[in-house]
């Protein structure tokens, strides 16, 4: 019993040492209750990310709806006179090329745009320029370009498909990084060619 009495005295002794503590320090107290918060919710909810540790949870190359997207400009970048526009107005999408203005089919665009939006920032293979080649960055590189209204939202660069078949190899905008996306980009855009469409 004393060694219990002993133990419950020094318990409430340190007990009342924290209040006063607390009662006298409250500026650093509350500081470090939020940084303990804080920490709870960086582990708990990670919104910074630091757990993307699958390719779902990796952050996607454009952040914001599909449904937002009027225009999607395509083109092989090494090959001359292959740029064209698909644009949508009233819900209904429109092929533009060498001035001419022709019904899309939305099912085909839809897909492109889901193909894009699902690519994700994952997995890198490579940041190195003289690689660029080795990826599909030649004479088959692929420029899809996302329009909301006028402005650009950016624009992705594909190469080639990986061996698999199902994924392929972009860049994002100037980026000298290589990602593998789980994507066949190649295939959703049928190698940029405009009769697809």
């Amino acid at each position: 019993l004393l060694v219990k009495g002993k133990s419950m005295k020094s318990i409430l002794d340190n007990y009342t040492k924290l209040i006063e503590f607390v009662s006298k320090n409250i500026a650093f107290t509350l500081t470090a209750t939020n940084i303990v918060f804080l920490l709870l919710i960086l582990i708990i909810k990670d919104p910074l990310g630091f757990r993307a540790n699958s390719y779902e949870k990796a952050d996607p190359f454009l952040n914001v709806s599909s449904s937002q997207v009027t225009k999607v400009i395509l083109e092989k970048t090494k090959v001359s006179e292959t740029k064209f526009e698909l644009v949508k107005e009233a819900d209904e999408w429109s092929l533009l090329t060498k001035g001419k203005k022709l019904p899309a089919d939305k099912e085909r665009v839809d897909s492109l745009l889901k193909s894009v939006f699902n690519a994700r920032r994952y997995t890198v293979v490579s940041s190195s320029k003289d690689k660029a080649n080795e990826y599909g960055f030649n004479e088959d590189e692929i420029k899809v370009e996302i329009f909301q209204n006028e402005t650009s939202l950016g624009y992705l660069l594909v190469g080639s498909v990986s061996s698999d078949g199902v994924s392929s190899h972009i860049k994002w905008k100037d980026s000298d990084d290589i990602y593998l996306v789980e994507e066949n980009l190649k295939a959703t855009t049928n190698r940029a060619e405009f009769s697809y469409f």
